[in-house]
């Protein structure tokens, strides 16, 4: 077994470094074509996830965008899933990371698009047109950031969440970034900072923000993103980070410090409470909260 083992990763670095080989794309499309937007997809280990991500992207009008797919060295059939699809994936690549962040932030210095919109493995478009409905926005704003509404999906069901205004990131992300188109020359200027596992992107609003960033509100969903469970330790660690980005940038007051803290306790208790509610209960909370 562990001879065949050995087998398998000599094959697989072998086929990685072929694909390094092949260079910036494997499909037909000129590579001096440049492109609106370019869709980023970073998965490791979760091939159904890939499959619905790639799905999803598959049904947009896609002649103005480019989708590369980062896999960070998966050891199960995510790679199989992903070659499965063949021309459809302009850059497919895997390798070793440093974490989701940091993949992102290599996928960015390889995508062509003036524009830069992360689906990770999982997250779908909120419907079929929301790529058509997205490059006339691209063309005629002055902005930095699009952003939009998000679908999350609970076990309960499927809500939606308005985002909110940038002079609210102090209390946190003000969208998803599954729903937020940025410039790549910003993201370059503002990388994802690797020393915050769990809160990098809201780092990067923050500090895009800070710096003048313009935000442009698209008044439309672009994405469903599936809320999963996160134990108390992660979500521990999340609040303290998110505190020292907000310290950093000089965005506490003593009452936003108050409130935050309640906000914490009041988040903690409520996902105690929602743990031991029936499914039809939870459902007549999320329905009369969110806007289905």
């Amino acid at each position: 077994m562990p001879t065949a083992r050995r087998r398998n990763t000599r094959t697989e670095a072998a086929k990685l470094n072929r694909s390094e080989t092949l260079g910036k794309r494997t499909n037909s499309r000129s590579d001096s074509l440049k492109l609106p937007i370019s869709i980023i997809t970073v998965v490791r280990n979760d091939p159904d996830g890939l499959g619905r991500t790639l799905d999803s992207y598959l049904a947009q009008d896609r002649t103005g965008s480019e989708i590369l797919v980062f896999d960070g060295n998966s050891n199960d059939g995510t790679m199989d899933v992903a070659r499965s699809y063949g021309e459809a994936i302009d850059l497919l690549h895997s390798a070793q990371d440093g974490g989701i962040f940091d993949a992102m932030n290599r996928a960015v210095e390889r995508a062509t698009g003036d524009w830069i919109l992360f689906m990770n493995a999982g997250d779908c478009f909120a419907a079929k047109d929301v790529l058509a409905r997205v490059y006339p926005e691209l063309k005629r704003t002055d902005a930095e950031i699009l952003y939009g509404d998000v679908f999350l999906s609970f076990e309960a069901g499927t809500f939606l969440r308005r985002a909110g205004k940038p002079t609210d990131l102090w209390k946190g992300m003000i969208c998803s970034h599954q729903s937020a188109i940025v410039r790549k020359d910003l993201l370059q200027r503002f990388p994802f900072d690797l020393n915050f596992a769990l809160s990098a992107d809201y780092r990067f609003f923050v500090e895009s923000y800070c710096n003048g960033a313009r935000f442009s509100y698209l008044e439309f969903p672009i994405s469903i993103f599936s809320v999963g469970g996160i134990s108390s330790q992660k979500f521990s660690s999340a609040f303290r980070e998110t505190m020292k980005i907000r310290k950093e940038f000089a965005l506490l007051t003593p009452r936003r410090r108050l409130y935050l803290l309640f906000y914490r306790g009041y988040t903690m208790l409520a996902g105690f409470i929602k743990s031991m509610l029936p499914l039809s209960v939870l459902r007549a909370v999320f329905a009369g909260k969110y806007k289905t």
